[in-house]
């Protein structure tokens, strides 16, 4: 898994149920034949797995700055735009758009463990990523994303 990479991983409270719990709730859904997601029944959080892109890996220092009003991602001091090699699209936070900016989040510095990866969503403004339930755990992480396939006028790489 590199900076830019797309993810699909266990949310942190799906993955800490256990695996004996995620195999019967995937067995369950996969013989049910429906869309109905079985821990959705019980559950107090958004999804069992999310989609997001990695940008930060083991050992690096991810910390916002608020530059002209401008929400700013900095990576080991440096933009975003400037360590992640691919190209994506972000809609991005301002002081005025943003509805997670906070001085704690502008003031502090989150260092990443070994196995540890920050993700954020591509929709800044409205994503729930690691800046919410912090940094996600290799072993957390089903793959890479590859291809998209929803909304159909969408179909294809996933960039």
């Amino acid at each position: 898994v590199q900076r830019g990479d797309i993810i699909a991983f266990y949310s942190n409270e799906y993955y800490n149920k256990g695996a004996f719990y995620r195999a019967v709730t995937t067995f369950l859904y996969t013989i049910s034949f429906t869309l109905i997601d079985i821990p959705s029944l019980t559950k107090h959080y958004d999804s069992s797995v999310y989609v997001k892109r990695v940008v930060g890996v083991p050992g690096d220092k991810i910390k916002f700055r608020l530059i002209n009003d401008e929400v700013i991602l900095t990576i080991n001091g440096m933009p975003e735009k400037e360590i992640i090699p691919k190209e994506y699209q972000i809609v991005s936070e301002n002081r005025f758009n943003s509805k997670l900016l906070t001085t704690m989040i502008i003031q502090n510095e989150y260092i990443l463990k070994e196995n540890e990866y920050y993700v954020l969503g591509d929709n800044r403004i409205c994503s729930s990523d690691s800046r919410i339930w912090g940094s996600v755990k290799k072993e957390q992480i089903l793959g890479k994303v590859i291809f998209k396939y929803w909304p159909l006028d969408s179909f294809g790489v996933a960039k």
